[in-house]
């Protein structure tokens, strides 16, 4: 798998977005997209609530809905109406240009599609909820004697017709489905009521009705829709299934302490506030391989798993704080984040969370969150053959990690409030769960969807603010040239700008992963390269930029020479390192005693402590791009340079220079606390440095 990347392009009621020099066209579709899935030629398969300009196909199964106007929209005392979706299933050719089949789906009251499959030959099977009682249903299809609850639908390959139409029977609806090789149909939703079918030797023939929510199901349909293999219930409430190809299925989704976890597992009692939960079930149906929780003291939520050929399952979904306390879900030692990123305060903040169990459901291979200060959530994964994770969520965090190569990279350096998911993100794990490989952040709101085919492409839905796009993601295009496509402080991350010394990332498509074989020259000075990944190298801008306007940043890689960046030159464009490495939350700060501050070793007001930051321009003597410092004839700062502690005046500065046994322009501040500082585990504070170089807002400190 190659790890380059290309730049995404999009455009709005479209698909998709793809890499640069790949973008295509499709007709409109006026509508949102609540499932998909593709097919092993690349025909892609959407379906979701239809709007009101759909474009139906000719030939289409359903070509017109009559809603029963006395159940959909009257107005009760106090307003308010009941809705009525009518659901839709389009068929869409591999270029992305054409709309091969679109057909209405629904009856005459309110009918919502949200899970969707395909078999390999072409056949659509979708799942939802209905309270129609002339839904579309067949002969010798299973049919409840009370229609209403969850469905099953499953399509021709034209769009054209029914191959069955099955009334699942009870309340609730259908939330998950997939297909075996053999085109049988597993299903998983939430059913509290009697009604649902639950077959002879069921695995669990009751409901759980003492635990709100925690009363689930799962079946499996035969090819033809005619009979249930097995229908059981389930004591949680389930989101998705995922079948291997040996017929086991694969459940996940929220419980609230009522599901059985199994002996070995990973964690076999409830945390609190609901957990997710990973469920095996054997190919008969008659047994549960493994079941575990996954959670902590808050409300974590599984909201989509996959398997791959080996049998691990995939799972991701959110960690959320409604409560006082910060989510803990289970994370595992190296993975790509191990920590909350949420901005905590008592309210609403969640991360997306990504999780691989072994093939025996013992263990946890890794398990990392991914998000940004504000609320992230992941809502649908799939996983390719070489165990590479692709996640689709929704985020309102503008500091969302994304790849230099982003379609559109949210900001690396603004923490913002909490706000409800107004955007969307992709991203690609690799296989060990170290290290994104691709992420990217789209905006406008909408519940995203995920397929990714075996050519290694990978489409998904967001609401742009053109309107609807579908999104094509080419994972295995061939390495893009040598471009530089941005540069910004190593610390705190303000992008475009170069000051004399300063660490300084710069990024660029075919950039990486290695610092052999790389060099870096602003104008004829060569820039020292310190370290290099996928996509980026950190260098030691040199000092002797001082005094110029612009500088052009060029990269020479292999002998390949990059595109060039046209560069402001500042004084100093100070960035604060951080606890995280992003620039933000609590700063690498050493207390006076040389051990690191933190909300369980806060400083003491009155002591100094030690901030390290890099940008902060010239020094005297001058210092030497790239080499050690020393312990002695140690360079200071030449700009004034001031530190403000939460609401105090400026702290008093004892030391500002190079940092003994660090690399040339890293600056250390010695600063005293001001008596009258405030104190807490999260104490604002900033550095200024000259006259606009002035450190990122959102860095804290532990006071006491």
């Amino acid at each position: 798998m190659l790890s380059f990347l290309r730049r995404l392009a999009v455009s709005a009621a479209a698909c998709c977005v793809a890499r640069a020099g790949q973008t295509t066209m499709t007709a409109p579709l006026n509508a949102p997209v609540a499932a998909m899935a593709v097919d092993a030629a690349g025909y892609l398969y959407v379906a979701g609530a239809a709007g009101p300009a759909t474009q139906l196909t000719p030939g289409a199964f359903q070509r017109s809905v009559a809603k029963d106007k006395s159940y959909c929209y009257p107005v009760p005392p106090g307003g308010g109406y009941t809705p009525c979706n009518t659901g839709y299933v389009a068929k869409i050719d591999p270029s992305g240009r054409a709309i091969v089949y679109l057909t209405y789906l629904g009856g005459s009251r309110n009918d919502v599609i949200t899970a969707l499959a395909v078999d390999a030959a072409g056949e659509v099977y979708v799942a939802g909820a209905t309270t129609s009682s002339d839904f579309p249903a067949t002969a010798g299809a299973v049919h409840a004697a009370v229609p209403g609850g969850p469905f099953v639908v499953k399509l021709n390959t034209a769009g054209s017709a029914l191959v069955y139409g099955a009334s699942i029977g009870g309340t609730g609806g259908a939330t998950g489905i997939a297909v075996d090789a053999a085109g049988e149909a597993f299903v998983t939703g939430n059913s509290a009521s009697a009604g649902f079918p639950v077959t002879a030797g069921a695995f669990q023939a009751q409901p759980v009705t003492a635990a709100a929510g925690d009363s689930g199901f799962l079946l499996k349909l035969s090819a033809d829709g005619t009979a249930l293999e097995y229908a059981w219930y389930v004591s949680a409430s389930p989101r998705a299934v995922a079948v291997d190809g040996q017929g086991a299925a694969y459940v996940t989704g929220e419980s609230y302490g009522w599901l059985s976890a199994t002996a070995g597992a990973p964690q076999t009692s409830y945390g609190g506030g609901g957990d997710a939960f990973a469920m095996k079930v054997s190919a008969d149906g008659s047994a549960i391989v493994y079941a575990t929780y996954l959670g902590g003291v808050e409300e974590d939520v599984g909201e989509s798993i996959a398997v791959d050929a080996a049998g691990s399952a995939y799972i991701t979904g959110v960690a959320r704080q409604f409560g006082t306390s910060v989510p803990r879900y289970p994370v595992t030692a190296g993975a790509y984040q191990t920590a909350f990123a949420g901005d905590f305060r008592p309210g609403n903040m969640a991360d997306a969370f990504v999780t691989k169990l072994n093939a025996a459901g013992t263990a946890l291979v890794y398990s990392t969150y991914l998000g940004g200060s504000s609320y992230d959530e992941g809502q649908a994964i799939a996983v390719n053959a070489s165990g590479e994770a692709t996640v689709v969520g929704a985020t309102s965090s503008v500091n969302f990690p994304a790849t230099p190569d982003a379609y559109r990279a949210a900001s690396r350096y603004t923490v913002s409030s909490y706000q409800a998911p107004s955007g969307a993100f992709l991203s690609r794990l690799d296989a060990e769960g170290r290290r994104l490989e691709y992420s990217t952040f789209l905006t406008g709101m909408g519940t995203p969807a995920l397929a990714e085919g075996a050519d290694g492409t990978a489409y998904t839905w967001a609401q742009l603010d053109e309107g609807y796009a579908l999104a094509r993601v080419d994972f295995a295009a061939e390495p893009p040239p040598l471009t530089l496509s941005g540069i910004a402080n190593a610390a705190g991350f303000q992008g475009g700008v170069a000051s004399p010394g300063e660490l300084m990332t710069v990024y660029g498509e075919g950039v990486g992963p290695a610092a052999a074989g790389v060099s870096v020259f602003f104008d004829e000075l060569p820039a020292p390269v310190l370290a290099a990944g996928p996509g980026w190298v950190t260098i030691g801008a040199p000092f002797a930029i001082a005094g110029r306007d612009t500088v052009g940043v060029r990269l020479i890689q292999d002998g390949a020479l990059s595109t060039a960046l046209i560069v402001p030159v500042a004084a100093s464009v100070a960035g604060v390192y951080t606890v995280n490495g992003r620039g933000w939350g609590p700063a690498a700060v050493l207390n006076q005693d040389g051990n690191a501050n933190s909300a369980a070793n806060p400083a003491a007001r009155g002591t100094v402590v030690s901030i390290f930051l890099t940008g902060a321009g010239v020094t005297n003597p001058p210092a030497s791009a790239g080499h050690i410092t020393g312990d002695s004839d140690l360079p200071r700062v030449a700009a004034p340079l001031a530190a403000y502690l939460g609401t105090s005046d400026g702290a008093e500065i004892l030391y500002a220079g190079a940092a003994p046994g660090l690399v040339a322009g890293v600056t250390q501040v010695n600063a005293r606390i001001p008596m009258e500082a405030q104190t807490g585990a999260q104490v604002p504070f900033t550095v200024v440095v000259g006259e606009g170089g002035t450190a990122p807002l959102g860095l804290t400190m532990s006071i006491r």
